[in-house]
């Protein structure tokens, strides 16, 4: 079912976390339905050549860029 939501666990930093809260309560949604949203926004963006996101060659590791 497409619609079936599952639990996942993902470490956040403290700062992350914060800002996630504030802005759902800002907007007044629930954080899961924000994150929810926030991260098919990003893969889409991805995926359609948007957001491109560097990587080194260091295992796991995203080389994050200046914005």
């Amino acid at each position: 079912m497409a619609d079936e939501l599952r639990g996942r666990t993902y470490l956040l930093t403290p700062d992350l976390i914060e800002r996630i809260n504030v802005l759902a309560a800002a907007k007044q949604v629930n954080v899961s339905e924000l994150v929810r949203y926030l991260l098919e926004y990003a893969l889409d963006a991805v995926e359609g050549g948007a957001l491109r996101i560097a990587t080194r060659p260091i295992r796991w590791a995203i080389a994050r860029e200046p914005w």
